[in-house]
């Protein structure tokens, strides 16, 4: 079982970025900030118009997690991922085209009436109420200069391609998984109140999940090192990407989310060599 990953820190912020064709009023640039409400939306569906070529501004910035938060793509949507030694190139690194929504399910899993028997995908109904995001693993650091992802949805109902953050890092996995006990859970943020009269009134806003896990068995390196730094350069304003468990495909739209630290617990030395601490994670929205 491959343990949790975090992809803290992304190079997206200070990439710059080009290519396709994209709405003055919601421009590729909006893909570097962290307010989810500014989107990135193509003028059209054309292929050329839905891709974006990414410039690190370096060679020896290594990249393994590639990633796109709040998409709009459909079902029958496909991404190509490509990272070379020019603008462009592909020498380096390429997914080929492969399904912005994979198989997560076989044959027998599914009734032969349902939509998605043939596909083996998530159903529409599913995922209602999830953002999507779409991560890609490369499966090892990748260093290049020059990136690229093309997309290609040209029968999606919108009209346009709309994406909200671009995520390019490295993946931070400890050797030892959290503890039993994690609690994921979905917190309600809808405001109610009573009128004088005794009737109830709501607001309601967007629910988020909350992921509370422990970390016991962490090295001195991993303690005052990843996490130690973690908490210092991110604090509790900044997101990262938390995959819980990789291995869980049919359900890492539920588990797998952009998250902050809620607060930042102290790491315990536990032991001589052995450290622990609480991470309670907060959805991004």
């Amino acid at each position: 079982m491959t343990n949790i990953q975090f992809q803290f820190y992304s190079k997206a912020p200070v990439a710059t970025l080009s290519g396709g064709t994209w709405l003055a009023a919601a421009p590729l640039a909006n893909l570097q900030q962290n307010l989810l409400s500014l989107r990135a939306r193509s003028s059209n569906l054309l292929l050329a118009s839905t891709k974006l070529n990414i410039d690190l501004g370096a060679t020896n910035i290594p990249v393994r997690m590639i990633g796109l938060a709040r998409h709009n793509l459909t079902r029958d949507a496909q991404v190509r991922i490509s990272a070379g030694t020019t603008a462009g190139g592909i020498d380096l690194y390429s997914t080929g085209w492969i399904p912005v929504w994979p198989a997560v399910y076989l044959p027998e899993d599914l009734e032969w009436e349902d939509d998605n028997f043939w596909t083996g995908q998530l159903s529409a109904e599913e995922v209602v109420g999830y953002p999507s995001h779409g991560m890609h693993d490369a499966g090892t650091n990748i260093r290049a200069r020059y990136w690229s992802i093309e997309l290609n949805d040209t029968t999606n109902p919108d009209g346009y391609v709309e994406l909200a953050h671009l995520r390019m890092g490295t993946i931070w996995s400890p050797q030892r998984n959290f503890a039993r006990g994690a609690q994921l859970v979905w917190e309600d943020r809808t405001v109610s109140d009573y009128s004088l009269g005794g009737v109830l009134y709501s607001e309601t806003r967007p629910p988020a999940r909350v992921l509370r896990l422990a970390m016991k068995g962490i090295t001195r390196v991993e303690a005052f090192g990843a996490l130690l730094d973690a908490q210092r350069l991110l604090g509790t304003h900044t997101p990262f990407w938390v995959v819980p468990s990789p291995d869980d495909t049919a359900r890492r739209f539920k588990r797998d989310f952009l998250a902050r630290f809620r607060k930042l617990d102290p790491i315990t030395q536990a032991f001589h060599d052995a450290h622990e601490t609480v991470l309670e994670l907060e959805e991004w929205l």
